[in-house]
């Protein structure tokens, strides 16, 4: 709530950099943001953030994110295929049968990250694939994945709420990664990712 009282647009999102501009990818609670970004992490890109990146507008008439707690939280299952064994590793409070990961984070990262790109995950039949969304379904998107819509709802920020997520939608592409779900997968979308990543943003 106090969040979203500054002004600031805090999304449901976990973040990495590659050659200084980040990724974001959004989704709900179990989507596989935390799995993903450490499967980009072991392959090179840089950690932001996890489950919540907090937004702001940067000079140049563009958007970042404020780095977190240089962590993520993952299951039994999901450290097994990225990192060995959960026994060394502090378990997540309040979240059952969850681990903190440490990641590698760093020190240049003490302003606000540049965002390039925001993806939400989406689970869908067929090889991964990604869909770019524009307009009122890229502001509709954004809103669904956005940490505490509802309290801002309460405390009358509803205007300020749609003008931040459409100028992030305005600025940035904002992508549908739609994919099977199950861990066998995650290669395929990480490759995908890095490929999309790869093109000039429009």
């Amino acid at each position: 709530m106090i969040l979203h009282q500054r002004g600031v647009f805090p999304l449901h999102a976990s973040c990495v950099a590659v050659h200084g501009l980040g990724v974001a990818f959004a989704g709900r609670s179990g989507a596989g943001k935390s799995t993903l970004v450490a499967a980009l992490v072991r392959r090179g890109a840089a950690f932001v953030t996890d489950d919540i990146s907090v937004m702001t507008t940067s000079s140049g008439n563009g958007i970042g994110v404020w780095p977190g707690a240089a962590r993520v939280k993952l299951d039994e299952i999901g450290l097994a295929r990225l990192s060995g064994s959960a026994s060394d590793l502090e378990p997540a409070g309040g979240t059952l049968g969850k681990y903190h990961l440490p990641m590698d984070s760093s020190a240049e990262w003490m302003t606000p990250v540049p965002l390039g790109r925001i993806y939400l995950i989406t689970d869908g039949e067929g090889p991964p694939r990604i869909e770019q969304l524009t307009g009122l379904d890229a502001v509709s998107a954004l809103i669904n994945e956005t940490y505490f819509v509802g309290h801002a709802t309460a405390l009358g920020l509803t205007a300020q709420v749609f003008r931040l997520v459409a100028e992030v939608a305005r600025i940035l592409p904002v992508c549908r990664l739609i994919r099977p779900r199950g861990l066998e997968h995650l290669q395929r979308v990480v490759e995908l990712i890095e490929r999309d990543r790869s093109r000039p943003q429009a």
